[in-house]
C-alpha cells in the first residue's frame, strides 16, 4: 500500500512563508485524499538558500530571482502536453525510469536495476522510498498506469507499440513483455512517470525535484523536500513568468527570465541584446531529403545516388543550418555509441563523385535542352521538389539544393508550400523529393521513415524492416555495431532518404549564472542537482 506522509508542521511553515511574501497571495492547494495514507512525524528539512547573487561576472543583475518561461494557456501534463515552452519545465516536475544522457545512452533515474535474458521479457526494479509531490510513495502500479496512459495518447504511442504486456509483479517490480526483440528498450523508458489516477490533471502528480504552485497573482516552483537530491538543489524557488513569444528576446535581455531553451532553427527568430552563454545538446530530430521511390525520376536508385552526391553537407549545415546541427553523412547519428566514423569514407558520397555516378546512371540529354531527360531506367526525368515555406531555414536550404540540382542538369520545380499544403502533398504522394524533419524516438529508431508500416514513410521506402530489427535484436555492442553498419550500407546504396543532419537544441543563459548544466533529449533540468546558480 502506498504511504501518504502528512507533515502538518511543514505545511504551516509553508503557509507562513507565503503570507510573508508581499508579492504573493492566493489559496493554498487542497489536500489530495484519493488514497488512504499513514502519518509520520519527522519535520521537513531546512530548504536550500537562494543564491546570494553578487557582481563577480561584471554585470548588474535585474533581480536575485531565478525565473523561467511559462505558458499558462498550455498543458503541464507530460503525457499529452506538447506546448514547447512548458515541455522545457517537465523535467523539473517529472522523472522517468531512465534519462538519456549527453552520450545518448540511457541512465537510471527511478530504476534501481533492470534485466532481460532475451530482449523480450524485461524486469525493472524501482528505487525504494521515492515520493510523489502529494506524499505518496512510487510503486510499480504508477509505472504501469503511466505507460498505459501514454500508449493511448498521440505523443508517446509510437514508442510503446512493441509492448505486448506490462504488469506490476510486486510493489517495486515492473515486468514488460515485448512483441519483438529489443535490447535497447530501456531508452524508451525515459517517459515521465505520474501517480495513478492523476492523468487528467495539469500538472499531474510527479516525483521531480520541484513542485508547481499557481495562485491568483503568482506562479512558481519550490524545491521538493522529499526528493533525494533536495539538499543539492541550487535554488529553493523558481519563478515562472508568462512571456509572449515575441517578447522572449526582450525579457531575456532584461534578465526578467534567466534561461531559454530553444530550437535555433525554429520560425522564432531570437534577437538577444545582451551577452549570453549557449549550450547545445543533441536531439533525435533528423533533417533529410525524402525521395519518392514509387513514381517518376526517383524510382531509379542510380538517379537517387546522383542526387545524394550533389549535396554539400558542409555548406548546408554551416550556412543554412547555422552550424547548430550534427552533420549526418550516413543515416544514423554519428554520436551514437555503435556508430563508426570510418564507415563514412567507404559509404558516403560527395560532389566529386558526380561524373562517375552520372555515368553509372546512364544520364542523357537526348533533346539537347541542357537537362537530363533519360537514364538507364527512366525515359523522363522531371523532378517536383516540395518544402514547407513557413520555416525560413529549411526554405533557404531547399532553394540552395534546388539551385545545385538545376546547375547540374536536373529539371526541378521547387514548390514552396504552406504547412497544410505541404502535408497534403506528402500524404497524396504528389512529390518526387521533399525536405523534411522527423523526430525519432530516443533510441533513434528509423522505422517511422523507412519501415514498410512507417507512419511517415511517404516515399515508400522498402527493404529496411529486417535491417532495423537487427539493430534492436543485437544483444551486445559488437553485434549492434555490425547491424548498424549493414543498415548504413543499404541506406547509402538505396538512397530512399538522403540524411543531412541531426538537430541540436540550444540553452541560453546569462554569463556566469549557471554552471554544471548537462542538458539532454530527456530534458534540460535532468541533472539540476548538479547545477550551481549565481544570480
Amino acid at each position: 500500500m502506498k504511504k501518504l506522509h502528512i507533515r502538518l508542521l511543514s505545511v504551516m511553515l509553508a503557509l507562513l512563508l507565503l503570507a510573508g511574501c508581499a508579492h504573493e497571495s492566493g489559496e493554498a492547494p487542497a489536500d489530495n485524499t484519493d488514497e488512504p495514507g499513514k502519518a509520520v512525524e519527522n519535520e521537513e528539512p531546512e530548504s536550500p538558500l537562494e543564491p546570494s547573487g553578487g557582481n563577480e561576472t561584471g554585470y548588474t543583475p535585474a533581480d536575485k530571482l531565478f525565473s523561467l518561461c511559462y505558458d499558462p494557456a498550455g498543458s503541464l501534463n507530460p503525457l499529452y502536453g506538447v506546448n514547447v515552452t512548458n515541455e522545457a519545465l517537465m523535467s523539473l516536475m517529472f522523472e522517468g525510469l531512465f534519462r538519456i544522457g549527453a552520450d545518448l545512452e540511457p541512465e537510471p533515474v527511478l530504476c534501481e536495476s533492470w534485466s532481460t535474458e532475451d530482449g523480450i521479457s524485461y524486469v525493472f526494479k524501482l528505487k525504494p522510498n521515492v515520493y510523489f509531490h502529494e506524499g505518496y510513495t512510487l510503486t510499480a502500479e504508477d509505472v504501469v498506469y503511466s505507460v498505459n496512459r501514454a500508449a493511448g495518447g498521440s505523443k508517446y504511442s509510437s514508442r510503446f507499440k512493441n509492448i505486448r504486456a506490462i504488469t506490476a509483479s510486486d510493489e517495486l517490480t515492473v515486468k514488460i513483455v515485448l512483441k519483438e526483440t529489443d535490447y535497447g528498450f530501456p531508452a524508451l523508458m525515459d517517459l515521465p512517470i505520474i501517480r495513478t489516477g492523476t492523468s487528467d490533471q495539469s500538472p499531474p502528480d510527479g516525483t521531480g525535484p520541484y513542485v508547481f504552485h499557481s495562485y491568483d497573482v503568482s506562479t512558481y516552483m519550490t524545491a521538493f523536500y522529499m526528493h533525494r537530491d533536495f539538499s543539492a538543489l541550487p535554488v529553493s524557488r523558481i519563478y515562472l513568468t508568462n512571456v509572449a513569444s515575441y517578447d522572449l528576446s526582450r525579457d531575456f535581455s532584461a534578465r526578467r527570465i534567466d534561461l531559454l531553451d530553444r530550437d535555433p532553427l525554429s520560425v522564432l527568430d531570437l534577437n538577444i541584446h545582451s551577452d549570453y552563454e549557449t549550450r547545445y545538446f543533441e536531439t533525435s530530430n533528423l533533417i533529410y531529403l525524402g525521395l519518392n521511390t514509387s513514381r517518376g525520376a526517383m524510382r531509379d536508385p542510380d538517379v537517387r545516388r546522383v542526387i545524394a552526391c550533389l549535396l554539400d553537407y558542409k555548406e548546408l549545415t554551416e550556412e543554412y543550418f547555422l552550424g547548430s546541427v550534427t552533420p549526418a553523412p550516413l543515416v544514423l547519428d554519428p554520436l551514437l555509441s555503435y556508430y563508426d566514423a570510418s564507415w563514412e569514407d567507404e559509404l558516403s558520397v560527395s560532389p566529386a563523385d558526380f561524373t562517375e555516378l552520372a555515368i553509372a546512371a546512364s544520364l542523357q540529354d537526348t533533346d539537347n535542352d541542357g537537362f537530363w531527360d533519360v537514364s538507364g531506367r527512366l525515359s523522363n526525368i522531371n523532378i517536383t521538389f516540395i518544402v514547407n515555406s513557413e520555416n525560413p531555414y529549411r526554405l533557404e536550404a531547399a532553394r540552395a539544393i534546388h539551385s545545385t540540382l538545376s546547375h547540374q542538369g536536373f529539371s526541378v520545380t521547387l514548390k514552396e508550400l504552406s504547412y497544410r499544403e505541404y502535408v497534403a502533398a506528402l500524404e497524396a504522394g504528389s512529390f518526387d523529393i521533399y525536405l523534411g524533419e522527423a523526430r525519432l524516438t530516443p533510441d533513434f529508431d528509423l522505422s517511422a521513415i523507412l519501415s514498410s508500416g512507417g507512419e511517415i514513410n511517404y516515399g515508400h521506402a522498402s527493404g529496411y524492416d529486417a535491417l532495423i530489427s537487427a539493430i534492436h535484436a543485437a544483444p551486445d555492442p559488437e553485434a549492434k555495431r555490425e547491424a548498424a553498419r549493414a543498415l548504413c550500407e543499404y541506406a547509402a546504396t538505396d538512397r530512399a532518404i538522403i540524411p543531412i543532419a541531426y538537430k541540436r537544441r540550444a540553452v541560453f543563459t546569462h554569463p556566469g549564472v549557471v554552471s554544471g548544466m548537462d542538458p539532454s533529449i530527456s530534458g534540460i533540468f535532468g541533472n539540476i542537482g548538479g547545477w550551481k546558480i549565481d544570480l
